[in-house]
């Protein structure tokens, strides 16, 4: 049962949530995302005339340059966790209830490393394609990173991937060229229709991955999942987009050296040039006025004032470090995921008055709407925790309705340590049947006025990062 897709794991079952019905219902999504170029493997088309068709991959190169936006939104990393997807997404009110969307012109910018870790990543794709569909119908955007995790995916990388992760993928037809491969015979059959997903220039994984770019502009802010060195920049950022998009099509048999992970030893402060795989400028004590002088740099020869990065997961939520010049580095990856850290449920609003053109930052979490100032890593390096007061949400909203006055979720949780850039954390306290995650969930369901119980009940997954 469980190899033909017909499980009833509760995990997995669709009476459960409607987010989790079996990934060959949704197939059409990213057959339209891919061009429409791979068979549809049983899954029946979807011809709903109201959702928009992605182009076709050819007739669209991967855009790298957006124009500036009244409202643009910022989600850190997913790592398959469907659970914090959805409340960043109705806490951004860019979403309701029903999963449609209601952001209007919004853009939204998922950081990356949507893949492994967790067992939602089939959920966390659709869910991201399909309000990509309806935010282009409405003037807006969905645009999904790649991360590091999607291309070690990408590489038949699997060492991330959850128990779980492996289900919910199409059936393998085996006429794949991947198939065809020496020693195929003897991969175990529940692994590969994922395998089969992403083979370059036929998955549709795969070729769904090769719509996303590694990095983007809008406006004034350059958007990346790791970090962008000067040199990231003069190779040409359109020039990284199109060859790792040409890459995972299949076009090109090597991969981009920029995506490759290696030390860059010529850089007297930052050793990884990998704008997927870079951790400098997300670093706990992300103050060392070397590293910030790189990533100004880099700010200055695109012409924005803030970059956005994730990968790096901030233990205390979404913060910021200002250059000299006063350029911004904003690190947006919580690690919300069950699968990382259970970190805060936060996301990034940039918005800009359209009359004036003065633009204001804040982070969106269940303790309300915080100004830019608030999660400024300098301004608190001398205090104890972020003691600025919340600007308290107000209006007709559900999410508005659930966030007015709350207190958010307390954890309580291990004794925390750094090492070197890798973030650890001993295991949560459990509290009660549901856990930790079970009382965030039902904390951040009820501040974005979704009830719990539609959510289902997951067991931690604990991951060292």
């Amino acid at each position: 049962q469980l190899l033909g897709h017909k499980s009833t794991h509760p995990l997995r079952s669709p009476a459960l949530s409607p987010s989790r019905a079996p990934w060959a219902l949704r197939q059409p999504r990213i057959q339209e995302f891919a061009g429409g170029r791979v068979s549809a493997l049983g899954a029946k088309k979807q011809e709903d005339p109201q959702k928009l068709k992605a182009p076709r991959p050819e007739d669209d190169p991967v855009r790298t340059f957006y124009p500036d936006a009244d409202r643009v939104i910022a989600i850190g990393d997913v790592h398959g966790d469907a659970f914090a997807l959805d409340a960043s997404l109705l806490l951004a009110e860019v979403m309701d209830s029903k999963g449609d969307w209601i952001g209007g012109e919004t853009i939204v910018v998922q950081m990356g490393d949507i893949l492994d870790r967790g067992p939602d990543e089939a959920d966390c794709i659709s869910r991201l394609l399909d309000l990509k569909y309806q935010a282009q119908a409405a003037g807006g955007d969905v645009i999904s990173l790649l991360g590091n995790h999607e291309i070690m995916n990408a590489d038949l990388d699997f060492r991330y991937v959850e128990p779980l992760g492996w289900l919910g993928w199409d059936e393998h037809s085996g006429d794949s060229s991947i198939s065809k491969a020496p020693g195929w015979d003897k991969i175990p059959q529940f692994m590969k229709n994922r395998i089969e997903s992403l083979s370059l220039g036929e998955g549709n994984l795969a070729l769904a991955l090769a719509q996303m770019p590694v990095v983007i502009t809008v406006g004034p802010s350059v958007f990346v999942h790791g970090g962008l060195v000067p040199e990231v920049v003069l190779y040409g950022l359109p020039k990284l987009n199109a060859e790792t998009a040409r890459w995972l099509k299949g076009e090109e048999d090597q991969k981009p050296s920029m995506l490759e992970h290696y030390r860059f030893h010529r850089l007297p402060a930052s050793e990884e040039m990998s704008p997927v795989w870079h951790r400098d400028f997300g670093k706990l004590d992300g103050c060392d006025p070397d590293i910030l002088a790189i990533a100004d740099a880099s700010m200055r020869l695109l012409g924005v004032k803030r970059m956005i990065i994730g990968h790096t997961p901030q233990v205390e939520g979404i913060n910021y470090v200002s250059t000299a010049d006063g350029r911004e580095v904003w690190r947006v990856d919580t690690g919300m995921s069950a699968g990382i850290i259970e970190g805060k449920i936060e996301c990034l609003e940039i918005t800009k008055n359209p009359k004036t053109g003065a633009e204001r930052v804040r982070v969106l979490g269940t303790e309300g709407k915080l100004p830019a100032e608030a999660r400024c890593l300098a301004q608190q390096a001398a205090k104890a925790s972020w003691a600025s007061p919340p600007e308290r949400v107000s209006g007709g909203s559900a999410a508005d309705e659930g966030t007015k006055g709350a207190e958010g979720p307390e954890v309580t949780r291990g004794a925390k340590r750094t090492k070197g850039t890798r973030v650890e954390e001993e295991a949560s306290s459990v509290k009660g049947a549901g856990g930790v995650r079970g009382a965030k969930r039902a904390d951040a369901a009820e501040g974005a006025g979704v009830s719990s119980s539609s959510q289902g009940v997951k067991e931690p997954v604990r991951v060292r990062v």
